[in-house]
């Protein structure tokens, strides 16, 4: 071979060169796979960043209508925020009302108090008193009554003894008719008093 190689030089270098041909469209042909299976890839990778360009663009409007509704609730705490400054304005002149009302209430209760305590005292000095008047009635009737007794014994005696005084006669009733009425009296006062206290 090697003879026909050297006998035939044209040959040997047809061979080597359709070996590097070969090689060559080898290489082509690994190339041609190789960028198949990358634009595969690539085409592959497309369809998820399209995917993620999609749902990014879906988040982004739904982050639209999140921004939209947190700029309205800005909005309208921002005019909530604006209205507090006459709102406290309003509250501390309330405020002050209050306060004044409530000192109007303390000194009135205190007045009150005062009042009770006054009226309990009174009430109980009343109490005595009405005791004393009651206890002192029924002094006064006791002796009335021992009066009218005695008045009894001397008209009797009198009748007895003496029936020509009329006019003595006449006096004792009248002495006895005044003494019933001082009587009536008293037990109007004590009346009188008893619903007082009540």
């Amino acid at each position: 071979m090697e003879k026909d190689k050297e006998n035939n030089p044209k040959s040997f270098f047809s061979a080597k060169t359709e070996t590097a041909t070969a090689r060559e469209i080898k290489e082509l042909t690994h190339d041609v796979r190789e960028l198949r299976d990358r634009k595969y890839s690539v085409e592959n990778e497309s369809k998820n960043l399209s995917g993620q360009l999609e749902k990014l663009k879906a988040e982004i409007a739904g982050a639209d209508v999140v921004i939209s509704a947190l700029k309205n609730d800005i909005r309208i705490s921002r005019a909530r925020i604006e209205g507090y400054p006459e709102l406290l304005a309003e509250l501390e002149s309330k405020k002050d009302a209050l306060i004044s009302e409530i000192n109007r209430c303390q000194s009135g209760i205190k007045t009150t108090t005062k009042n009770i305590k006054n009226f309990l005292t009174m009430r109980g000095h009343l109490e005595r008193e009405l005791m004393n008047i009651i206890n002192e009635k029924a002094i006064v009737i006791k002796k009335l009554r021992d009066m009218e007794n005695g008045v009894r014994m001397v008209a009797n005696k009198k009748s007895e003894k003496m029936p020509h005084l009329k006019e003595y006669d006449m006096f004792l009733q009248q002495l006895s008719k005044v003494f019933r009425e001082v009587e009536n009296r008293m037990d109007v006062s004590i009346k009188f008093s008893t619903k007082k206290m009540s």
